[in-house]
Formats: structure tokens, C-alpha cells, sequence
């Protein structure tokens, strides 16, 4: 997994450790830690996500749509991938 950080250096997050979640009586909070280059040296780096309850349901929500969108697209490229091949090996 790889994250970037917008920023004016484009600081490039990597080595990325699983997301841990937690809960507070506030919301979710989820931890992304990794490492990242800044001025030629790798430095602990991380991003950090708070969100209340409704919020953490929405990406939820939004990230499984995105997987089920990627899983159709793959298996689209595949199925084009199966023709072509199938062409190539009748010539």
C-alpha cells in the first residue's frame, strides 16, 4: 500500500504498516504509519483519519463500492484479455 501526501514537496508515504482502527466515544480514529523520504532521509512518517460514526460509515460504504467496481473492471480486462489471446493463437 502505498499513500501520497499532497503536499508542495509531494512527500510519498511507503512501507505501509495494515491500518489499525480504534474506536473513541467520539468516532473512529484509523492510523496509517509507514515510512517516507523527506530531504534524501527516510523518516517515520503516517496520516491519521478521525471520523464520527456517520462518516466512518460512509467510507466504509464507499470503499466496498470501490472494490466491486475494481473486481468488474478486472474482470472485464480479463475477459478481453482471454479474446486476445484466443486471436492470437488461431493465426
Amino acid at each position: 500500500m502505498t499513500i501520497k501526501a499532497w503536499t508542495p514537496t509531494g512527500i510519498r508515504i511507503i512501507d505501509i504498516t495494515p491500518p489499525k482502527a480504534s474506536t473513541t466515544y467520539d468516532g473512529v480514529h484509523v492510523v496509517f504509519n509507514g515510512t517516507g523520504r523527506i530531504k534524501g532521509e527516510w523518516h517515520p512518517a503516517g496520516i491519521s483519519i478521525d471520523m464520527n460514526p456517520s462518516e466512518a460509515l460512509d467510507f466504509a460504504i464507499s470503499l466496498v463500492d470501490a472494490v466491486r467496481q475494481n473486481q468488474k473492471q478486472n474482470e472485464s480486462r480479463l475477459k478481453q484479455f482471454s479474446k486476445m489471446i484466443e486471436r492470437r493463437m488461431k493465426k
